[in-house]
């Protein structure tokens, strides 16, 4: 802050406005520069017919390109400055007709600089190694000079910046912005993760069920024999049913039929699909049991047996086989 105080304003300044009584005279007696703006404040006139004040600057003595009218006060801000440039200031007052007395002693300041605010954006904060992140700046003030500190010894002096990061870990990145008036620094924390294996490309869908004949409502179960990095699996069992089971996965029919299973599988890039079509029997009841009997068990050659044998199906059916063994040939009758 610089202050700047002016003796009263010496006789020649003072102007007699004609049809007026009194005389007008503005003097300068102090000049305030603080963060690109500046704060005049003059001795107040005194004549009865004083209505207002206006201000006039620029940057050449006796040269004023702005004026600023003020109204009836002693004392104004003037803002929109350019840091660490010199201006210079008069005053004149002026009646109700509007009719300006001569310029007031002139007055100077230099319009002084602020610290920069340091500030930026990336454009994210974690990834996984390696990763090449962009860093935007968005500091304000008058800044001469920047300054990147990447976290692991590598920096730029670009006003945005790129890097890369090989390595998982923390870094803490720092912008420092450098200014006639001093620096300043921000700082923001960046996660480098461990990097993901990359997704093989040999992805080959396939699977198996425990069983391929069931009962309504026995239970089904399917395993995942597919090779290759799996990350999502969807399975679709022919009855308008899905499952998303990584390694297995179980299903149960509600009605009888022949289904067709399939599976579908992704690594991220790519995706393989594995169909078995009619796979599995889904009987009205009970899986199928078998059983016989033999009329004779033991003989001598040649020996002629009868079995009488049942299989339960669904809905009951009845399956009876004549099985005769004669010189070690099978005949069959059914």
């Amino acid at each position: 802050m610089r202050t700047i105080s002016y003796a009263a304003m010496p006789e020649v300044f003072r102007v007699v406005f004609r049809g007026l009584v009194g005389i007008f005279a503005s003097t300068f007696i102090c000049c305030v520069a603080n963060s690109a703006q500046v704060t005049l404040s003059w001795n107040a006139n005194t004549e009865q017919s004083l209505v207002g004040y206006v201000i006039y600057y620029g940057v050449r003595s006796g040269v004023y390109d702005n004026k600023i009218d003020v109204g009836n006060v002693t004392t104004h801000v003037v803002s929109g400055l350019t840091e660490g440039k010199q201006y210079v200031y008069a005053v004149t007052a002026y009646d109700a007709a509007h009719v300006e007395s001569a310029y007031s002693n002139e007055a100077s300041s230099i319009a002084a600089s602020t610290k920069p605010i340091a500030a930026f954006g990336a454009d994210k904060l974690s990834a996984n190694a390696p990763a090449t992140l962009t860093f935007k700046n968005s500091s304000s003030g008058t800044i001469t000079a920047y300054q990147w500190d990447f976290g692991d010894g590598a920096g730029s002096t670009s006003r945005d910046a790129s890097h890369s990061y090989v390595k998982p870990g923390t870094y803490p990145v720092t912008l420092t912005t450098t200014g006639p008036a001093g620096s300043t620094s921000a700082t923001q924390t960046i996660s480098i993760l461990a990097a993901q294996p990359a997704p093989t490309q040999n992805l080959i869908a396939n699977f198996v069920a425990n069983k391929t004949t069931v009962a309504v409502g026995e239970p089904v179960i399917f395993t995942n024999t597919s090779t290759g990095q799996l990350i999502t699996t969807l399975w679709y069992f022919g009855d308008y049913l899905y499952g998303q089971g990584l390694s297995t996965q179980s299903h149960v029919y509600k009605k009888p039929g022949i289904y067709t299973v399939l599976l579908k599988v992704t690594n991220g890039k790519r995706s393989n699909t594995k169909s078995m079509a009619r796979y599995i029997l889904v009987t009205g009841s009970a899986a199928a049991t078998t059983n016989f009997q033999a009329d004779v068990t033991t003989g001598s050659a040649p020996l002629t047996v009868t079995f009488a044998a049942t299989a339960s199906l669904a809905k009951a059916s009845v399956l009876l086989a004549i099985r005769r063994w004669y010189g070690g040939i099978w005949a069959a009758r059914e």
